[in-house]
């Protein structure tokens, strides 16, 4: 996903090959075309004169649209990625047993139809992501923290990116801790300076 918020084939690639190694095939490797389908998300397509996967397709209808949340779209390249696997390793297609297998090993939702309420549901987790970080923000290398246990420390390091941060925090006596910047907003209050 670029920062615009649209998909393009570098990104859903990118999803691929991390699918890729955790199943050992090479799905990253089939061609990916686009249409503006407003029907369908995707598909995956097997050339049926060879009988072996061809490409996958997306459309751009979806794709292209940087309102769409990223779990749905994250969450249909896994649902077609699921049915390239269910074909390579069982020889099926459609939304049998070995497909919704498929699916839960690759973190895919094994629903057959896109969902607008899920949509809506990823919608507002992204929103509340986005808003954790911009918080989490304000904590950088030399401000202090007042932690409910511990008192008041320092910030030395902060490692990660946005609600997944980790800050070194420095307490009395050279006393260390490791806590995760979206606990800290939470639980601790930044003192001013």
């Amino acid at each position: 996903m670029s920062d615009s918020g649209i998909w393009d084939e570098e990104a859903i690639r990118r999803e691929l090959e991390r699918l890729d190694q955790i199943t050992g095939l090479h799905g990253a490797e089939l061609p990916i075309t686009f249409g503006k389908a407003r029907y369908q998300l995707a598909s995956f397509h097997i050339n049926p004169q060879k009988r072996e996967p061809k490409k996958f397709h997306f459309s751009l209808f979806y794709y292209g649209n940087p309102e769409w949340s990223r779990e749905s779209a994250l969450d249909t390249i896994r649902h077609e990625y699921a049915h390239y696997m269910d074909y390579m390793l069982y020889g099926n297609g459609g939304h049998g047993p070995t497909w919704k297998m498929c699916c839960r090993k690759i973190g895919a939702n094994p629903s057959r139809l896109y969902s607008e309420k899920m949509e809506a549901i990823y919608r507002k987790k992204e929103e509340q992501q986005k808003e954790i970080a911009a918080q989490v923000e304000r904590f950088q290398p030399g401000k202090k923290i007042k932690h409910p246990k511990f008192g008041i420390g320092v910030i030395r390091t902060v490692k990660g990116q946005a609600e997944r941060k980790i800050l070194e925090v420095e307490f009395p006596q050279n006393d260390i801790r490791r806590l995760g910047a979206a606990w800290v907003n939470e639980n601790c209050k930044l003192i001013p300076e």
